[in-house]
């Protein structure tokens, strides 16, 4: 079998595709392991009830902290749509793959 240049070219991107898809699956996987210690660690701080000082006082509020709990918040709403548009461009990258396995390109 003698393979053109466009062979070549075709199986090095499928090549490369089949990488890439495996490096966004240890993304997700890990992206998805991360979501569940901070959901575990924000239901732990639910459960024992906050920082409240003796007055009332929330000691969070008191030291200032709600602005850097907000950026937080903003940088991992960021970080979520930006995993989101990950998974849609894995998505279709995954439709393609397949396209090209059945050799429908």
């Amino acid at each position: 079998m003698n393979l053109t240049s466009a062979d070549v070219e075709r199986e090095r991107a499928y090549g490369l595709a089949e990488t890439l898809n495996g490096q966004l699956d240890d993304v997700s996987k890990n992206l998805a392991a991360m979501i569940g210690e901070l959901n575990s660690s924000g239901a732990n701080a639910a459960r024992s009830g906050g920082a409240e000082g003796k007055d009332g006082v929330d000691a969070w509020a008191a030291e200032g902290r709600d602005g850097s709990i907000a950026q937080i918040v903003a940088i991992l709403n960021a970080h979520l749509g930006s995993l989101k548009w990950i998974d849609q461009s894995a998505g279709a990258l995954r439709g393609k793959l397949e396209g090209l396995r059945r050799g429908q390109v």
